[in-house]
């Protein structure tokens, strides 16, 4: 568990998101693919993430289609994206990176990540995200130090 694979994990998500977002937008007939990477950058910003794209948009697509259009809009972004990927695909992420990209699958499991980030937006805000899952890995790191030092 490092940094840099809290960083990869945040731009994975990112394409993630926008890629879904994507989806839902091709069917309303508007460049996916301009609206998916603008929600894929605005996921990125702290607490409103998102919201700064799906908001304005489906505001434009009342106006433009119809209420049940736009409450569709709402309902996939906030809980397919801001529940589903965001909260529950993102620890996952951070363990295919740790699995498969950075090759060192020896730290934290992905529910302790989990964990670990809701902790740290708690207490640290946005910058929890990455802080809360490295104080715990920190943590864990120098118990096992302590242990291996008391049992030499």
């Amino acid at each position: 568990m490092s940094i840099r694979s809290l960083f990869y994990a945040l731009f994975i998500t990112a394409f993630l998101q926008g890629f879904i977002f994507a989806i839902l937008i091709f069917f309303y007939k508007m460049d996916g693919i301009f609206w998916g990477l603008l929600y894929g950058i605005a996921s990125m910003v702290p607490v409103v993430g998102g919201a700064l794209v799906w908001i304005p948009l489906s505001i434009y697509v009342w106006i433009n289609f119809s209420l049940p259009s736009a409450l569709v809009m709402v309902l996939y972004s906030i809980v397919i994206l801001g529940i589903i990927v965001d909260n529950f695909a993102r620890p996952f992420v951070v363990g295919w990176v740790n699995k498969h990209l950075l090759q060192n699958h020896k730290g934290m499991h992905e529910v302790l990540v989990f964990f670990a980030m809701i902790a740290g937006i708690g207490s640290m805000g946005f910058f929890g995200i990455i802080l809360g899952p490295t104080i715990v890995a920190l943590t864990i790191v120098l118990m096992k130090l302590v242990q291996q030092k008391l049992y030499m």
